[in-house]
């Protein structure tokens, strides 16, 4: 039997969970996160506004689908970073249910999840679309369009039981994972992302939730974007990188009461512009990355 659910939302203050800027613009750049959702208990999320969502799943089965609808954010603002212009021009308060030019955006997903037991591995692999009716610069025509879409696929499986004893304890152990996500490159700067990750859940019988992972991922660049900012780069001064960047990052996230969370990683980025002055090439980056998460 299939069951249905339906469930609505108000606007959060918008978070960066699961592939960031989806929502907002459909960039992929940035982290799939999985590693770390699974500490927190969610699901894969991006940046956006309230929303009403609805999914279907077979009962006792681990197939489902869900689809939710919800606004975008705010699309070519001051700065042209999404979340920076809606939490400081466009939605101060988290709860701005309109903002300029942030159109529907719909999101579909369907997966296959089972949860470790004794002697059964975890696995999850989801697929999803997304479609944003906000209007983007379109960098190979240089016009404003409306209604871009972009998709993924992410995939994560249990290598290693270290408590498989118990229901309760099987999911400690050791993951592989990877995603692959992509827009079109007329109105993405960085298009296509991807990325390999290994992470340990509950290494310590001490410390059962604690986490420490270990990811490779890779953003590619629209061929048009770098076109564009070579082009201007005789009034500018600035150059553009010609392909993608690589970065690797290691980190660890710590439960310090139920639904409190730090983590501390540490990343280095071999490009970590997409333009570089004239004379100086390109640079590198080390990251030293803290983050505190409180789940209600």
């Amino acid at each position: 039997m299939w069951r249905a659910r339906l469930s609505c939302r108000s606007p959060p203050r918008p978070r960066a969970h699961g592939w960031r800027s989806g929502a907002g613009a459909l960039s992929v750049r940035g982290r799939s996160d999985a590693a770390d959702e699974r500490v927190a208990g969610r699901r894969d999320q991006v940046v956006h506004s309230g929303h009403v969502r609805g999914g279907v799943r077979l009962d006792d089965e681990p197939v489902y689908a869900q689809v939710g609808v919800m606004r975008s954010l705010g699309i070519d603002g001051p700065t042209g970073n999404v979340l920076y212009d809606d939490t400081k021009y466009y939605n101060r308060s988290g709860y701005s249910f309109t903002v300029p030019n942030g159109k529907p955006l719909v999101m579909g997903e369907a997966g296959w999840k089972n949860e470790a037991a004794p002697g059964l591995m975890q696995n999850w692999v989801r697929a999803g679309f997304m479609y944003n009716n906000s209007r983007f610069q379109n960098f190979k025509r240089g016009t404003k369009d409306a209604g871009v879409p972009g998709g993924y696929i992410l995939a994560d499986r249990q290598l290693l039981q270290l408590a498989p004893g118990s229901e309760l304890t099987a999911y400690r152990g050791l993951y592989v994972g990877g995603t692959a996500m992509y827009a079109p490159p007329q109105y993405a700067s960085f298009y296509q992302y991807y990325e390999a990750r290994l992470y340990a859940l509950g290494l310590f019988a001490s410390r059962p939730r604690d986490l420490i992972s270990f990811s490779y991922n890779r953003n590619v660049f629209s061929g048009y974007v770098v076109n564009n900012i070579n082009r201007a780069a005789a009034t500018t001064g600035l150059f553009s990188q010609t392909h993608g960047a690589n970065a690797y990052t290691l980190s660890g996230t710590a439960r310090v009461y139920d639904g409190i969370y730090l983590s501390l990683g540490l990343s280095y980025v071999d490009k970590p512009s997409l333009t570089y002055p004239s004379g100086r090439g390109n640079d590198h980056a080390l990251n030293v990355l803290f983050a505190a998460a409180v789940s209600l």
